[in-house]
């Protein structure tokens, strides 16, 4: 936010060159007005210089002397432009960890672009101090429009106002109606920001997700969704991968890419063999991106001043074409990327030849073969006859990651430099009546940089430098809104001042939108490894080029799927069968509980009237084979070791509990059963509705007073029969 700072800053300095203007003007008054007064007064009273006393001279009041109206100024500017400078100047407060070289250069900038024309800045330069201060500082936004509109609206205009001063009003004015609309949009563009991380944070809960997972969607009170969220791409996304790259893409999001160019392929152009300059470090990106992704290309390059041999020997080009189907083959790939530098234009029918002979040989080889050839998006592109070799390859990349003007300046600018930027690339490729949608826009990750021996000089040799070089070398980042590309100085100890131009995660973004605006295939990316470390470059293409939707599994009824349940949640519902045995469906607080919002939901009832059939079932088949098991033992170890085996009495008792156990699962599966309307759960009349615990008591309470019976009257009297 440090351009805000720089715009205010810009105010306070127009304001005071505003107030030292209009003091100017009122010493000038001032002036006037006492000439008159010596003029008038000194020469026409004689007086004697000893008598006179110097206290009394002040007596004369300046302003009773005529003097014209458009002279004379009723409004207070020095007084009244001082306060709302100091106000102003007051309301713009640099973070805590900003420098004082950082205000001064600051304040160099604002001279350069506003104060050179005091009276009216440009547009473009507001909209850049916007741009090249929001990411470095913060500022109360409403306090300062409240203060801007208050100074618009307390330097008043009156009829007698000299010209210059309404100058300077309309000014001020001007300038604050075009510094008010700029500070609410960073406000819209903070909200802007806030909803795409929340994009970016749903997107990153997608990547590595099973697709097995599943969600389910309330669509209304008898229907939900179930389905799945899949990630998928609104265009295609490649990045490169050099032989140089000394990384193993342990930073790489690999679920953004959609495909990958292994820059690892060297080309002797005198034989057509090839020399494989892959290392451990592609092999491991190799291993990271090759599953599920199926434009993965075999970049076969060739960047020296012999490419003319070479497409002048028949044989070099056979002995080329087999060794890359060879490659092909051996690392499972379909793609082939053709990337030959400094081709000249003679060699334009050579090259197309070539290329046709490539596919046609490759693709009888394999009928999924496909063929992307990188060119120049700048400079000298003139060897690519387009429209022949149209027929034959998949995709075009642009390659914007040189510069070819010869001019410190950009690599890539979106616009501006004479036409020598990417806009002005893009229509003339599209003019040759290519689908754009075969044009892939390739962007570096690498900045180049200039240095100048002092200001004014020629510049040195440009150097291409990695964006994760520029960051760690150069603190801050400047914008040109013009062409879209960020810059930054930096002045070394001899005086030589070094600047790079390069593209960070914000130019990059208006890069992306254009190649949806133009309908482009897509992005490539040179090279990944120059980025690494850094995720906002990640997120910008997660932003631009990620997407999800919802794969749609099926819909459910919601009476037959109720909520998921705990524990305790579960023991209540199979409760409610056994309590009410002759109800049909679940009552209103079961249904709250089960998220059932349908009243008939008979379906559910008998649902879990089965579920708990089943598992009872279950349990009584478990329970009969301990018992059985268990009765085996008992058996065989007392006809082994006799009367005396230790462990006869706990097992014993062990079955006599799985006895028990078992009578009682067996009284509830009969006490479900829809087949025995008098005993337990029915739908049919006669259903007694008894609880299950107050038929369990009853059976218990007659099996106890059973046994009373027997054993105090029964057995008592069948003994007493006996005895003779």
């Amino acid at each position: 936010m440090n351009v805000l700072y720089r715009y205010f800053i810009a105010i306070g300095i127009i304001l005071t060159f505003t107030f030292i203007a209009s003091q100017r003007a009122v010493a000038g008054n001032f002036i006037t007005q006492t000439d008159s007064v010596k003029k008038i007064a000194l020469p026409k009273v004689p007086v004697k210089l000893p008598k006179v006393k110097a206290p009394k001279a002040p007596k004369v009041k300046a302003p009773q002397l005529p003097a014209k109206k458009t002279d004379s100024i009723k409004i207070k500017p020095p007084g009244l432009l001082k306060k709302l400078s100091q106000d102003l100047i007051k309301a713009l407060q640099f973070r805590k960890r900003a420098q004082a070289k950082e205000k001064i250069r600051v304040i160099k900038l604002v001279d350069s672009l506003v104060i050179q024309n005091p009276e009216m800045a440009k547009a473009t330069d507001l909209n850049q101090l916007k741009q090249q201060l929001t990411d470095s500082a913060k500022m109360r936004y409403n306090e300062l429009v409240i203060k801007l509109l208050a100074l618009q609206k307390e330097v008043s205009v009156l009829a007698d106002t000299s010209a210059d001063s309404v100058k300077n009003q309309q000014t001020i004015n001007t300038l604050v109606a075009k510094v008010v609309p700029m500070l609410k949009s960073v406000e819209n563009d903070q909200t802007v920001n806030l909803s795409r991380q929340k994009r970016i944070q749903v997107i990153r809960g997608l990547f590595g997700q099973p697709a097995t997972k599943k969600d389910t969607a309330k669509i209304n009170d008898t229907l939900s969704l179930i389905y799945r969220l899949r990630l998928k791409h609104k265009k295609p996304v490649w990045g490169y991968v050099s032989y140089q790259n000394q990384d193993n893409g342990v930073n790489y999001n690999y679920e953004i890419l959609s495909g990958a160019l292994f820059y690892t392929y060297q080309l002797d152009p005198y034989s057509g063999y090839i020399k494989d300059l892959g290392n451990s470090h592609t092999s491991a990106v190799m291993k990271q991106v090759l599953p599920g992704k199926s434009a993965i290309h075999l970049s076969f390059f060739y960047d020296g001043i012999n490419i003319s041999s070479f497409l002048t020997n028949k044989y070099s080009q056979a002995t080329f074409n087999a060794s890359v189907l060879k490659q092909l083959q051996t690392n499972q790939v379909n793609w082939a990327n053709i990337f030959f530098a400094n081709i000249p234009v003679a060699q334009q029918q050579n090259f197309t030849t070539f290329i046709r002979n490539l596919y046609k040989f490759c693709k009888n080889n394999n009928p999924a073969f496909q063929l992307s050839i990188t060119l120049p998006g700048l400079g000298n592109n003139t060897a690519y006859s387009l429209k022949d070799l149209d027929p034959y390859v998949s995709a075009f990349v642009l390659d914007f990651s040189k510069s070819y003007t010869g001019k410190a300046g950009p690599i890539a600018p979106l616009y501006g430099y004479r036409n020598n930027n990417i806009q002005s690339a893009i229509a003339k490729f599209a003019n040759t009546g290519i689908l754009p949608a075969k044009f892939m826009l390739c962007l570096p990750y690498q900045g180049i940089q200039y240095t100048f021996s002092k200001p004014g000089a020629a510049a040195a040799s440009p150097v291409y430098i990695p964006y994760k070089t520029i960051r760690s070398k150069f603190n801050n980042a400047f914008y040109n809104l013009d062409s879209t590309v960020a810059f930054a100085t930096q002045t070394s100890k001899t005086g030589a001042i070094d600047t790079v131009w390069f593209d960070d995660e914000n130019t990059l973004a208006k890069k992306y939108d254009y190649i949806f605006l133009s309908g482009l295939g897509g992005v490539v990316v040179r090279n990944l490894e120059d980025g690494d470390g850094y995720g906002e470059l990640w997120d910008a293409l997660t932003d631009k080029f990620m997407d999800f939707d919802t794969v749609r599994i099926k819909t459910i009824n919601n009476s037959l799927h109720p909520l998921k349940l705990t524990f305790w949640q579960n023991v209540q519902k199979y409760y409610y069968l056994f309590n009410k045995p002759c109800d049909t469906t679940f009552n209103a607080p079961m249904q709250k509980m089960l998220g059932i919002s349908v009243k008939n939901n008979r379906p559910v009832f008998k649902k879990t009237v089965k579920e708990a059939m089943d598992a009872l079932h279950i349990v009584n088949l478990v329970l009969a084979v301990i018992l059985i098991v268990g009765i085996i033992v008992l058996i065989y170890y007392i006809r082994m070791e006799g009367e005396w085996w230790p462990w006869k009495k706990p097992l014993t008792g062990f079955l006599i509990v799985i006895v028990h156990l078992f009578i009682l699962t067996g009284f509830m599966s009969l006490y479900l059963m829809d087949s025995i309307p008098w005993f337990g759960a029915s739908n049919k009349d006669g259903c007694i509705n008894m609880p299950f615990h107050d038929l369990m008591g009853i059976i218990i309470f007659g099996l106890v007073t059973g046994m009373l019976i027997m054993r105090f009257l029964i057995f008592p009297f069948i003994k007493k029969e006996d005895i003779p």
